[in-house]
């Protein structure tokens, strides 16, 4: 009988634990829901604000879709919300102004002057540059741009462009260069100490796709030539083609450089 006693109790104390368990699973994961919702809601709701805020949206209608996360302006443009990133599906090149907006009204949230976004926008829509933060991806029909919805991207600087033969400095950022109608873009340098290679990269771009030679140079801290390389632009996309030119066997003395025809 004594036994018997105690194995009832071991059974109930077991199904105590299991049922402990069980319940706290269960709201564990209703916990974790709500949060998720909750954290979804809010970048709706911070989208949102940002939208009204602008002077392009400020009267539209603005209508949240938790489910789908994302936000419709005016019935037709939908901005959805996905990986630190606003994204737009473009299947329209009449929307593109519009979609363009949008990016403007995020650049505002980050303190840029209104209007300032919109050419790197376009620029970036047409394939002719890629800054950094705002983004396209091509596809057949339509085309996806995203711009980061948490730090301000990097801009088109009409105002910082070099010229052919122009001499620039190595740690000289956002900036441009325009030959003719070639437009050079996201233009880095470095050097690599291991091999002594220094490398002058890039995007070219070119909307009428002619093949053409250009003369990079490099100079010292007293504007000497160092050295010289060729580069052939070929292109038969509809964008920019990244680029790098690489002059061996230097000692890392290249403080400024240029491009010529």
């Amino acid at each position: 009988m004594k036994k018997n006693i105690i194995l009832i109790i071991a059974i109930l104390i077991i199904i105590f634990i299991i049922g402990f368990i069980i319940y706290f699973s269960i709201d564990k994961s209703k916990d974790s829901s709500i949060e998720v919702e909750s954290t979804e809601k809010t970048k709706l709701d911070a989208l949102k604000e940002i939208l009204s805020n602008s002077n392009y949206f400020e009267t539209s209608k603005l209508v949240s879709d938790t489910e789908n996360n994302k936000i419709t302006i005016d019935e037709k443009y939908d901005v959805y919300i996905k990986n630190g990133y606003y994204m737009m599906n473009i299947k329209d090149e009449k929307d593109e102004d519009t979609y363009c907006e949008v990016v403007d009204a995020v650049e505002q949230n980050f303190g840029i002057e209104a209007g300032k976004s919109i050419e790197t926008c376009k620029k970036t829509l047409d394939g002719s540059i890629n800054m950094g933060g705002i983004n396209v991806e091509f596809y057949d029909n339509y085309k996806v741009l995203t711009v980061n919805s948490e730090e301000a991207s990097s801009l088109y600087n009409i105002n910082n462009s070099h010229t052919a033969d122009e001499l620039i400095f190595i740690d000289e950022i956002n900036y441009d260069i325009k030959i003719d109608d070639y437009l050079f873009t996201s233009m880095s340098t470095g050097y690599t100490k291991d091999v002594k290679l220094f490398s002058i990269c890039g995007h070219l771009y070119d909307d009428k796709y002619k093949e053409k030679t250009f003369i990079f140079k490099t100079y010292d801290v007293d504007k000497n030539e160092i050295a010289e390389k060729s580069y052939t632009y070929q292109n038969d996309t509809d964008k920019y083609v990244t680029f790098c030119v690489d002059f061996e066997n230097d000692a890392g003395t290249a403080k400024y450089y240029s491009i010529s025809e």
